[in-house]
């Protein structure tokens, strides 16, 4: 079983100009738990997830320690939110991702995700994004393999 056959196709990534608001809404919207960064030409150039962006909305254990009222301030939440919506979808995103190729096999694509510990693995073809791996997909391709007739 290849990549290729069992990839999300669905989403085309996002720009790096995008608000994490835009994109907060994009995920929300589409179920989805992260998605490419990409340029105009649907080149890699890093990807933003749902921890990223909780990373970036709520109070850190450091700030908590220092303010433990924080977690009942909703004046700062708001004021936090509105500042983190605002900010470019770059100024959070991962760099350093691992990808995989298309014909690759899927067993190939199980390990990095696992090596990795990510929940999605962006495939990537002369260096364009052309869809996504999650272990979800991997599931369903064992699932549909190992099922008789």
């Amino acid at each position: 079983m290849k990549v290729a056959d069992w990839m999300d196709r669905g989403h085309p990534g996002v720009s790096p100009a995008t608000t994490l608001g835009e994109l907060l809404v994009d995920l929300l919207r589409h179920n989805l738990n992260g998605v490419a960064v990409v340029d105009g030409r649907a080149a890699l150039l890093g990807i933003v997830t749902l921890s990223d962006l909780r990373r970036q909305l709520l109070p850190s254990p450091e700030e908590l320690h220092r303010e433990p009222g924080l977690v009942h301030d909703l004046d700062f939440m708001e004021r936090r939110f509105r500042q983190v919506a605002a900010r470019p979808v770059d100024s959070v995103m991962t760099r350093d991702v691992a990808t995989i190729g298309p014909s690759q096999p899927l067993l190939q694509a199980g390990a990095i995700l696992n090596a990795r510990r990510v929940k999605q693995l962006p495939v990537v073809e002369r260096g364009h994004l052309v869809g996504m791996i999650s272990p979800r997909d991997i599931a369903w391709a064992f699932l549909t393999a190992s099922r008789p007739g």
